[in-house]
């Protein structure tokens, strides 16, 4: 188990996404005491040196650094963690082999081929027995426990080759991204793979799957965002909104209360932008600038006056 997710057991970590690759904003970043940072190159182009320096750079400073790749891709996927990340989002993650796929990634580097495969297929057959052992009630919040990806393969593969892979991969977090209304209808299913570590929920993309596209005060919105945080606790798994937008604050402290263990909040940008618009609003309500009623000549005056 990762040392952020033994964290997040005692209260819930909090970070930030960031956006920009400038030293200054690593900087300021620090600054505020963040457990993780979430670099997001789905939506940012970064290019692979610069997020290789930035994921590095937060980690040598005690600061997770959690990435979101542009698309589910396993080598993509491999690519981002030998440049240092330390946590995988994977975007748009709606179907049970996407999962499987991405704990093969993430969790049992560097098993390739048809031994990955193998391996693969074992935690599949895990994940329908827990899924057929749920009895579907979606009122209940009891838990459900997910087996042991490595105590599942250390039968099958033996200990020496098991204990390599936890080792190599232990410090490693996999999260899949839920934004969607198919990925909310196969929840279960999804939770279900031994080997992920937790859910973070896209709101955007997620409000307009539900028909409610950025109205982040709709009933239908909160519901959905509620059913994914008690679905992904009651199995152990983390799960975080990252949300930037109206009542942000307010909204974050609403999903803890109901179970989030991960606070992802705002952005960089977002948070230079708000501030800069609430400084340049309060700088357009002054009056008119003194002087400013000067005539041309007493202006030209003036100048002369200037010894320069």
């Amino acid at each position: 188990m990762s040392e952020l997710r033994k964290k997040s057991k005692e209260k819930p970590v909090v970070g930030t996404c960031c956006l920009s690759t400038s030293p200054e904003f690593f900087a300021a970043t620090m600054a505020a005491g963040l457990d993780f940072v979430f670099i997001d190159t789905e939506h940012v182009a970064i290019p692979r040196d610069k997020l290789s320096w930035m994921c590095r750079a937060y980690a040598g400073a005690g600061v997770v650094p959690i990435v979101r790749v542009p698309e589910p891709e396993p080598f993509r996927v491999c690519e981002y963690i030998d440049g240092g990340a330390l946590g995988i989002v994977a975007p748009y993650v709606e179907s049970l082999d996407q999962v499987l796929t991405l704990v093969g990634a993430v969790k049992l580097r560097p098993l390739k081929g048809k031994r990955l495969e193998g391996c693969l297929r074992l935690l599949k057959t895990a994940a329908h027995e827990l899924m057929s052992s749920d009895t579907g009630d979606s009122d209940s919040d009891s838990p459900i426990t997910v087996p042991s990806m490595h105590a599942l393969l250390q039968a099958e593969f033996g200990e020496e080759l098991c204990e390599y892979v936890r080792k190599k991969n232990e410090n490693l977090q996999l999260f899949i991204n839920i934004e969607s209304v198919p990925a909310l209808g196969r929840l279960p299913a999804l939770l279900s793979v031994p080997g992920l570590d937790g859910v973070f929920i896209g709101p955007a993309d997620l409000s307009v799957s539900l028909g409610v596209p950025r109205q982040w005060h709709d009933e239908t919105f909160h519901a959905a965002v509620t059913e994914i945080i008690r679905e992904t606790r009651r199995r152990g798994l983390s799960v975080g909104c990252h949300y930037s937008f109206d009542r942000a604050v307010e909204y974050q402290k609403k999903w803890v209360s109901e179970g989030a263990d991960m606070i992802v909040h705002a952005s960089d940008v977002s948070l230079y932008s708000k501030a800069l618009s609430l400084d340049l609003q309060s700088l357009r309500e002054l009056g008119t600038p003194a002087g400013s009623g000067q005539s041309a000549g007493s202006s030209q005056e003036s100048c002369e006056t200037v010894d320069v």
